[in-house]
């Protein structure tokens, strides 16, 4: 490919053009030129080497970098409906891919970025540091809303470079908001009395939903799982009976299969049908919209929203993480029944701490170590003499005291009255003390 650039005389302001030929063409002795658009011959020439790799590029029917020179606009709405295609066609559930783009083209919109060379990190971290809003409800949107913003366009460029439209990410930088603390939407654990009252009082106002509830409170099922449960997914003549959670319903993509309590094992023997095949529901039944259960819930004088959380349908998957920890259940253990991938997300996000009895478990310690009890004051390892019952008291810790002691005389063996670490004296252990009044009147603690 012979390329060069010259003077353009057809514009003659100075600025360069480039002539070149194409070796794919029939005619190689074909000449083509290009306005260049500078007066400056290194940048003339590197525009004109761009130039020509886009035209490869297209050649050969590679996507074509928006960096390049004279490379076309890609806009990112058209870019985000490739993208929603991509995600549906890798396997992603649709309510994913929807959410995702309309994260971006909400962004997008709001930041006026149209082309992907318009994406600079700047108005992204003033739009979030400006207490944004949700357009629908008009509250503020939460970090844990706003870290998903990010996330989805962080994901979007990354499918971007792959596809060869741009070289870099200009969001990859911006760090994620903490979100531990700053929760919009807080959750709590169910009342075992919240529980039966619904339970014994929801028939009145509605019937439909309540093994749906009792099924989740029981196994930590997510709304979406237990809707789609099929009695095929359930094996109760084992001997030990279990639910399968398919893959393609399960929120981390794997199938499991997940033991079952007796109590669980019964209640869907009761409400299995006599004549059923492996693909008919459990529930047989839409689990109602969450303002319906609000609403169910007002009629029953169950307080809904407190100052410790709300109750919805993923509350019972928390009542369910919070019950497995208080009655025992190794943190391991809860960790695999609840399908957590990390342990922390069940000590920390599905364990409701109102719920642990901590003063019980105070009163039974007490009660445990009732008989070794240190008595509040030991008796003195140091005696006054005369010598020093007049001194000034000194608050210069170990070595200090020591030094106090050799200071006005006191014998050698006296120092070695000190308590070690580990010794017992009067029935008090691990303690460094003194009560020699010159020393101090108080326990010494290392």
């Amino acid at each position: 490919m012979t390329h060069f650039v010259r003077k353009d005389s057809r514009r003659g302001d100075g600025s360069y053009r480039g002539i070149y030929t194409l070796p794919w063409d029939n005619d190689s002795s074909k000449r083509y030129s290009i306005a260049l658009k500078t007066k400056r011959k290194r940048i003339a020439e590197k525009r004109l080497d761009e130039h020509l790799e886009r035209l490869e590029l297209e050649h050969e029917g590679m996507p074509v970098p928006a960096g390049l020179w004279g490379a076309p606009k890609q806009k990112i709405a058209e870019l985000a409906d490739e993208y929603e295609k991509h995600l549906l066609g890798v396997g992603r559930k649709p309510k994913h891919a929807h959410d995702s783009t309309r994260r971006i083209r909400f962004l997008s919109k709001t930041l006026k970025w149209v082309n992907l060379e318009d994406v600079k990190p700047s108005p992204f971290e003033r739009w979030r540091s400006s207490n944004p809003k949700n357009p629908r409800t008009k509250q503020g949107l939460g970090h844990k809303t706003l870290n998903e913003y990010l996330v989805s366009f962080n994901a979007f460029f990354d499918w971007v470079q792959k596809m060869g439209y741009s070289d870099s990410n200009p969001l990859r930088l911006i760090d994620s908001l903490k979100t531990k603390g700053y929760e919009k939407k807080k959750r709590r654990a169910w009342s075992d009395k919240e529980f039966s009252r619904f339970m014994a009082d929801s028939p009145q106002y509605r019937t439909d939903y309540r093994s749906a509830i009792y099924l989740m409170r029981w196994t930590g099922l997510r709304v979406k799982e237990a809707e789609t449960l099929t009695w095929g997914d359930v094996s109760l003549e084992s001997e030990r009976p279990f639910i399968i959670i398919r893959a393609h319903r399960s929120k981390n993509r794997k199938e499991q299969a997940l033991p079952i309590f007796a109590r669980v094992a019964n209640f869907l023997h009761e409400i299995q049908p006599e004549e059923f095949d492996s693909s008919t529901s459990v529930l047989g039944y839409k689990i109602p919209a969450s303002q319906q259960f609000r609403r169910d819930l007002e009629k029953l004088g169950i307080q809904y929203r407190t100052e410790i959380g709300d109750l919805d349908f993923h509350s019972l998957r928390h009542t369910f993480g919070t019950w497995l920890v208080t009655s025992g259940v190794d943190l391991k253990e809860a960790q695999i029944l609840m399908r957590h991938s990390d342990i922390r997300m069940t000590a920390d996000r599905y364990t409701d701490v109102t719920r642990i009895p901590v003063a019980r478990t105070i009163r039974d310690l007490d009660k445990l170590h009732a008989d070794k009890t240190c008595a509040p004051i030991c008796a003195p390892l140091v005696q006054p003499t005369t010598e020093n019952a007049g001194q000034p008291r000194t608050e210069t810790g170990d070595s200090g005291n020591k030094k106090a002691l050799e200071d006005q005389g006191l014998k050698s063996a006296t120092l070695s009255n000190f308590v070690q670490d580990g010794q017992t004296v009067n029935g008090c252990s691990g303690w460094d003390r003194t009560s020699d009044q010159v020393i101090n009147s108080h326990l010494l603690y290392r």
